[in-house]
C-alpha cells in the first residue's frame, strides 16, 4: 500500500484545489479530508474517476471545520474504464462558496 498527503488553503478568490492521480487498476482507495477554519466555512468534497470523456461522480459531502471525513471505493477494469494502460484517472476536488473565510486542508489517500 503506498500512501499520500496533499495540503492547500482556499482563501480570497481561491474557492477550488483539485488533486488528480492515476492508480493501477484494479484499486482499492481510501482517503481522509481535514478541514480547518472558523465560522460556517464547508469544504465540499467530491471525488470522481475518469470514464471515456467525463468525470464520473463517486462522492460528494462537506467537512465542517475542525473535522476530518474518511471514504472509500474500489475501481477496476470492467468496461467502463478507457484505458490501455491499466491506469485509472481518479479526482478530489476541494471548494468552498466565495463570500467564506479561509479553509485549510489536508488531503491523505491510500491506494492498495
Amino acid at each position: 500500500m503506498a500512501t499520500f498527503k496533499r495540503t492547500g488553503t482556499l482563501k480570497g478568490t481561491d474557492t477550488l484545489d483539485t488533486v488528480i492521480f492515476s492508480v493501477d487498476l484494479p484499486a482499492d482507495i481510501s482517503y481522509t479530508v481535514k478541514a480547518t477554519g472558523g465560522g460556517n466555512n464547508k469544504l465540499r468534497v467530491r471525488c470522481g474517476q475518469k470514464l471515456v470523456a467525463i468525470w464520473a461522480q463517486i462522492h460528494d459531502f462537506d467537512v465542517e471545520p475542525g473535522q476530518t471525513k474518511t471514504r472509500s471505493f474500489s475501481t477496476s477494469i470492467d468496461g467502463t474504464t478507457p484505458t490501455n494502460d491499466l491506469k485509472q484517472d481518479i479526482r478530489i476536488r476541494l471548494s468552498r462558496p466565495v463570500l467564506t473565510e479561509q479553509i485549510d486542508w489536508e488531503l491523505t489517500w491510500t491506494v492498495g
